[in-house]
């Protein structure tokens, strides 16, 4: 019998023990990001940090081994329901909800970043023993074994906009982890580099695949992936975003979390095209008012642009 993943967000596995990465691990981690994008990522880089393992790849071995179960719901085995505490988690979108809709575009050395986030990225690194940050050492670290040495290298590399690794970046788009190539493809558009489009679009239609036959293992990776194609003004994944507010098992209360990340993504595809108004609009009825809150916020930022 393969293992389920329940409400309260445990697998239950007959003669498995329940790993779960510590609450004090998640904190300490929670406790240094600002950007809500980087929010999915932190479940697979947390359960890296928790175990001690030098190769955490999803795929990989000692996770198999250990048994470890990421926060956000990601297992070997196909999860018959998304956990909302789980999902939340990963997505970060306890904070998201205080925070403005919509977001600063990703492209070019115009794009507006959070300047605390290379410094974030540095001090992870740092605190892994990577004292020589310079362009190469960066670029070597791509090849690391570690998923989260090659996150945070890719993510700095894009924050420092180093074109010399473009080509490293490149390869990191066929990465085994959907973070990392997310990392990757985000750190090329810094650059105005669009070459990891079309992975992401490849894999948000995969996760919506999944979605109808009833898996949700790589929910929050989709759902940073379509946040990236939104913020990079990429119009296909109106129709993916579109695809989730139509699934049945998210139009249950309990899952509004899953609908106010699909809004906010919408928002930001308005200028792209503006038939996502109408989308965004029946999103004023939704019985959470988290959700109406904040799409009744982004109509009325859009109201005010257009006086």
């Amino acid at each position: 019998m393969g293992s389920q993943l329940g409400r309260n967000g445990m697998y239950n596995t007959p003669g498995c023990e329940q790993v779960v990465v510590s609450t004090s691990a998640w904190l300490i981690l929670l406790s240094l990001v600002w950007d809500p994008v980087l929010l999915g990522p932190l479940p697979a880089l947390a359960a890296e940090v928790t175990a001690g393992t030098p190769n955490a790849r999803e795929d990989g071995p000692s996770r198999r081994q250990e048994g470890i179960q990421l926060a956000d719901g990601r297992h070997e085995a196909p999860a018959t329901q998304p956990s909302p505490t789980t999902l939340r988690a990963s997505l970060g979108l306890a904070r998201a909800a205080r925070s403005a809709p919509g977001s600063a575009c990703l492209v070019g050395r115009g794009s507006k970043r959070n300047p605390m986030m290379k410094e974030f990225h540095r001090k992870i690194l740092k605190n892994r023993g990577i004292q020589d940050l310079s362009p190469a050492s960066l670029t070597g670290l791509l090849c690391s074994q570690s998923v989260l040495l090659r996150y945070h290298s890719a993510s700095l590399l894009g924050e420092e906009q180093e074109r010399s690794a473009i080509p490293a970046l490149e390869q990191l788009l066929t990465d085994q982890q959907p973070i990392v190539r997310l990392a990757a493809t985000r750190a090329l558009l810094r650059m105005d580099n669009r070459g990891g489009i079309p992975m992401l679009e490849a894999f948000c239609k995969r996760v919506a695949e999944e979605i109808k036959n009833g898996e949700y293992r790589n929910l929050s990776d989709g759902l940073s992936a379509l946040r990236v194609l939104a913020e990079a003004q990429e119009a296909s994944a109106i129709p993916l975003l579109r695809s989730l507010l139509g699934a049945p098992v998210f139009s249950d209360d309990y899952y509004y979390f899953v609908r106010l990340e699909v809004v906010r993504s919408l928002g930001r595809l308005m200028a792209k095209d503006p038939s996502v108004e109408v989308d965004i609009m029946q999103m004023l009825g939704d019985e959470h008012p988290v959700v109406s809150k904040e799409a009744a916020l982004i109509l009325k930022k859009v109201r005010a642009a257009e006086q």
